[in-house]
């Protein structure tokens, strides 16, 4: 299948994003979908299936692949096996981890809901890749953590509780946590659910 593209994209820039359509039974799973450049050549591919057909092969799928220059690609479904390319995100038992080569963090995927029972910060070992090391950008005790701002410019943490700190009764989380969606290789989309914490909180 050959994909027309609209707009060029100059190699070294942000990943091609397409809506792929297919017809029932012709895509099993979208991890077989590849993009091979105009010379044949495979180029890093990613994919997630959007609408599936009555009997489970893609309807729809969103793919991503490295951009060449080029004005078309051919989009090609293989036939088996795992895509040829590492993933940014990996599950290693009760951790999700997300290595980009730049950068590198892990998140507990048991994250309880409510922020004053948590017994550690949401990313407490955010590390970078400079000068041929790695530096640690926080500690056990240092939390990036996750912060909303309304419009009023009220803030809400994600943060550790602080003492004496009381929560508001609210409205339970039935999907609370954290799942990945897409791990990768071009980019890496987890979703953190939980209840933020405003006012008393350890900073």
């Amino acid at each position: 299948m050959e994909l027309l593209l609209s707009r060029l994209t100059p190699p070294g820039s942000l990943p091609v994003q397409a809506s792929v359509p297919f017809a029932a039974g012709a895509c099993p799973t979208a991890d077989r979908i590849r993009i091979l450049a105009p010379d044949g050549g495979p180029l890093v591919t990613q994919s997630r299936e959007l609408l599936r057909w009555p009997d489970g092969s893609v309807k729809w799928a969103l793919v991503l692949f490295a951009p060449t220059g080029s004005p078309s690609v051919q989009l090609e479904i293989a036939g088996g096996g795992p895509p040829p390319d590492p993933p940014l995100a990996t599950v290693d038992g009760d951790r999700l981890r997300i290595d980009t080569g730049q950068l590198r963090f892990s998140v507990r995927r048991d994250q309880p809901e409510d922020v004053y029972r948590r017994d550690e910060g949401i990313l407490t070992d955010l590390e970078c890749h400079r000068d041929g090391s790695w530096m640690s950008l926080t500690t056990p005790r240092l939390d990036a953590g996750l912060v909303a701002q309304e419009a009023d410019d009220t803030i809400y943490s994600s943060q550790l509780a602080g003492p004496g700190f009381v929560p508001a009764r609210g409205l339970g989380m039935a999907d609370a946590g954290v799942s990945l969606i897409e791990a990768g290789p071009l980019r890496c989309l987890v979703r953190m659910a939980g209840k933020l914490c405003h006012g008393n909180y350890r900073s």
